[in-house]
Protein backbone atom coordinates (compact mmCIF):
# COMPACT_ATOMS: atom_id res chain seq x y z
CA UNK A 1 0.00 0.00 0.00
CA UNK A 2 2.77 2.42 0.66
CA UNK A 3 4.26 1.93 -2.46
CA UNK A 4 0.84 2.59 -4.48
CA UNK A 5 0.54 5.66 -2.26
CA UNK A 6 4.32 7.07 -3.24
CA UNK A 7 3.70 6.07 -7.22
CA UNK A 8 0.45 7.61 -7.05
CA UNK A 9 1.65 10.81 -5.37
CA UNK A 10 4.79 10.77 -8.13
CA UNK A 11 2.14 10.53 -10.76
CA UNK A 12 0.20 13.33 -9.50
CA UNK A 13 2.75 15.81 -8.96
CA UNK A 14 4.14 14.74 -12.55
CA UNK A 15 0.92 15.56 -14.33
CA UNK A 16 0.72 18.90 -12.58
CA UNK A 17 3.62 19.93 -13.27
CA UNK A 18 3.90 19.20 -17.19
CA UNK A 19 0.39 20.55 -17.06
CA UNK A 20 1.18 23.68 -15.37
CA UNK A 21 4.91 23.47 -17.70
CA UNK A 22 2.98 22.90 -20.67
CA UNK A 23 -0.28 25.55 -20.07
CA UNK A 24 2.92 28.18 -19.56
CA UNK A 25 3.62 30.74 -21.71
CA UNK A 26 6.39 32.20 -19.84
CA UNK A 27 3.74 34.53 -17.57
CA UNK A 28 2.21 35.80 -20.85
CA UNK A 29 -1.13 35.53 -22.41
CA UNK A 30 -2.21 36.74 -25.49
CA UNK A 31 -5.73 36.34 -27.70
CA UNK A 32 -8.11 33.77 -26.21
CA UNK A 33 -5.91 31.80 -24.63
CA UNK A 34 -6.04 34.90 -21.95
CA UNK A 35 -9.77 34.10 -21.21
CA UNK A 36 -9.35 29.96 -21.15
CA UNK A 37 -11.80 28.42 -19.63
CA UNK A 38 -14.73 30.08 -19.57
CA UNK A 39 -16.54 26.90 -18.99
CA UNK A 40 -16.76 23.57 -17.60
CA UNK A 41 -14.40 21.06 -18.99
CA UNK A 42 -15.02 17.70 -19.63
CA UNK A 43 -13.00 14.68 -18.82
CA UNK A 44 -13.32 11.30 -20.51
CA UNK A 45 -12.00 8.47 -18.84
CA UNK A 46 -11.82 5.26 -21.27
CA UNK A 47 -11.96 3.15 -18.86
CA UNK A 48 -14.65 1.64 -15.72
CA UNK A 49 -14.57 3.87 -12.67
CA UNK A 50 -12.54 2.51 -10.07
CA UNK A 51 -9.51 1.37 -11.73
CA UNK A 52 -6.15 2.73 -11.64
CA UNK A 53 -6.78 5.50 -14.73
CA UNK A 54 -10.31 6.58 -13.13
CA UNK A 55 -8.89 7.12 -9.68
CA UNK A 56 -5.78 8.97 -10.61
CA UNK A 57 -7.91 11.38 -12.99
CA UNK A 58 -10.23 11.98 -9.75
CA UNK A 59 -7.41 12.60 -7.45
CA UNK A 60 -6.01 14.63 -10.42
CA UNK A 61 -9.25 17.16 -11.77
CA UNK A 62 -9.73 18.97 -8.20
CA UNK A 63 -6.24 19.89 -8.42
CA UNK A 64 -6.03 21.25 -11.86
CA UNK A 65 -9.41 22.96 -11.02
CA UNK A 66 -7.71 25.04 -8.27
CA UNK A 67 -5.05 26.37 -10.93
CA UNK A 68 -7.60 26.61 -13.98
CA UNK A 69 -10.87 27.78 -11.99
CA UNK A 70 -13.38 26.37 -13.41
CA UNK A 71 -14.61 22.92 -13.32
CA UNK A 72 -13.70 19.70 -14.67
CA UNK A 73 -16.74 16.58 -14.96
CA UNK A 74 -15.32 13.22 -15.34
CA UNK A 75 -17.22 10.91 -17.27
CA UNK A 76 -16.25 7.31 -18.40
CA UNK A 77 -17.13 6.31 -21.66
CA UNK A 78 -15.77 2.33 -21.62
CA UNK A 79 -15.52 0.27 -24.90
CA UNK A 80 -13.66 -1.17 -27.65
CA UNK A 81 -10.07 -1.09 -25.29
CA UNK A 82 -10.63 2.91 -25.41
CA UNK A 83 -11.62 3.24 -28.47
CA UNK A 84 -15.34 4.84 -27.44
CA UNK A 85 -14.15 7.33 -25.27
CA UNK A 86 -10.95 8.37 -27.76
CA UNK A 87 -13.57 8.81 -30.85
CA UNK A 88 -16.15 10.23 -28.26
CA UNK A 89 -12.99 13.04 -27.96
CA UNK A 90 -12.43 13.49 -31.65
CA UNK A 91 -15.74 14.10 -32.98
CA UNK A 92 -15.86 16.92 -30.57
CA UNK A 93 -14.88 20.88 -31.63
CA UNK A 94 -11.12 21.23 -30.52
CA UNK A 95 -12.12 24.10 -28.20
CA UNK A 96 -10.06 22.75 -25.22
CA UNK A 97 -13.22 21.73 -23.53
CA UNK A 98 -12.88 18.31 -23.89
CA UNK A 99 -10.36 16.52 -22.34
CA UNK A 100 -9.13 12.40 -22.80
CA UNK A 101 -7.71 10.98 -19.63
CA UNK A 102 -6.05 8.05 -20.37
CA UNK A 103 -2.37 6.51 -19.80
CA UNK A 104 -1.99 4.62 -22.80
CA UNK A 105 -1.00 5.91 -26.89
CA UNK A 106 -3.93 6.65 -28.33
CA UNK A 107 -2.44 6.20 -31.84
CA UNK A 108 -2.91 2.33 -31.65
CA UNK A 109 -7.03 3.15 -32.33
CA UNK A 110 -6.30 4.48 -35.61
CA UNK A 111 -8.63 7.13 -34.71
CA UNK A 112 -6.31 10.25 -34.59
Amino acid sequence: MRHFRKTTNFLITLSLILAVGCSSQGGHTTGKSADYPKKTITGVIPWGAGGDTDSISRAIAPLAEKHLGQSIVLSNKTGANGAIGLQYVVDKNADGYHAYFSDECSVQHGSL
